[in-house]
């Protein structure tokens, strides 16, 4: 059982090289992607063998549809290596596991470890407050227009509602130069294509086999209209993958909706995860002595890096 680890960084180039080297193993790969508008070094993790990067840089910003496609251009690249699973991670997921033990659970798993809830949902990820407006539909029928690096207006062609009347409202607030460009969305756009039979939110950060893997991009090859049409979604991070392993993998037994990380949500007020401190050190020792997580997140300190390390010589887990 080999694992690769995809990793989709733009920052903290010190712990990326500390998730890298406490994964190092026999049994492990890694691929980096690193975000087209990151300034930092990364280089020094071209000293291990079994590291590979990307041919191609995607700028990666929130909400856009490039991070899932760098996922799967990524994936595409690296068919020809060895490797029997894969696992998604960014600088901010921290291994409480050796990856021997990772290896082991996922070779007696053999489960597509993934979040998948099908739409309209008004929380498919599961995360308190959660709310995605109209059950996601805005997302799924709507197209995407960015007007600032945090605010995007979804707007459905030829439909005269209370919803577009309020991303036509946004697009004046937030970027009035573009109304035009919401005007013409919303009179003269096409209705966006019904691509595949369900589509679904959940978490991108997954397990998938290769065999799973290998099927998405068979499926993406032959109907492209799906990739083409995917780019106009809001967020597509959150629908890309669960909508095509939902798609493509017939037997639903073999689709784990354990993500195998811990994350922390609790009194954030925000729709992204809180930063794990050291004064959750009972939560981190909790996470390590739990045989079914793998990951912590998020982690931006490397002191929460030393203390699991130290945590980690300090037991004998074994799956």
């Amino acid at each position: 059982m080999k694992v690769l680890y995809f990793l989709i960084i733009y920052k903290n180039p010190e712990i990326v090289d500390r998730i890298v080297t406490s994964l190092q193993s026999e049994r492990s790969l890694f691929l980096i992607h690193v975000d087209k508008n990151s300034k930092l070094d990364f280089s020094r993790l071209r000293r291990y063998s079994n590291v590979h990067f990307t041919s191609f840089r995607f700028p990666t910003p929130w909400g856009g549809p490039e991070l899932a496609l760098a996922v799967y251009e990524g994936l595409k690249e690296i068919q020809s290596c060895n490797w029997d699973y894969v696992c998604l991670l960014s600088e901010s997921d921290y291994p409480v596991k050796r990856p021997e033990y990772i290896a082991d659970f996922l070779n007696v798993s053999q489960k597509d470890h993934i979040l998948i809830n099908p739409l309209p949902c008004n929380n498919p990820l599961e995360i308190p407050g959660g709310h995605w407006l109209e059950g996601g539909r805005r997302r799924t029928e709507c197209y995407a227009l960015r007007l600032t690096p945090k605010q995007i207006a979804t707007i459905e062609p030829n439909r005269f509602d209370i919803g577009n009347l309020r991303q036509i409202a946004k697009t004046l607030r937030y970027k009035p130069n573009k109304i035009f460009n919401a005007l013409n969305i919303l009179f003269a756009y096409p209705k966006r294509l019904k691509t595949t039979d369900v589509l679904c939110g959940g978490h991108q950060w997954f397990f998938l086999t290769r065999k799973t893997t290998d099927v998405i991009i068979k499926y993406c090859d032959s109907h492209p209209e799906f990739l083409e049409d995917s780019k106009n979604t809001q967020c597509l991070d959150e629908i890309f993958f669960p909508t095509i392993v939902n798609q493509v993998v017939e037997d639903k037994s073999l689709i784990s909706r354990n993500i195998l990380r811990y994350i922390s949500w609790e009194n954030n007020g925000s729709s992204s995860p809180k930063d794990i401190t050291l004064e959750e050190s009972d939560i981190i020792d909790q996470c390590i002595e739990n045989p079914g997580i793998l990951f912590i997140r998020k982690i931006s300190d490397e002191q929460i890096c030393d203390y699991v390390d130290e945590r980690l010589g300090h037991h004998n887990i074994s799956f």
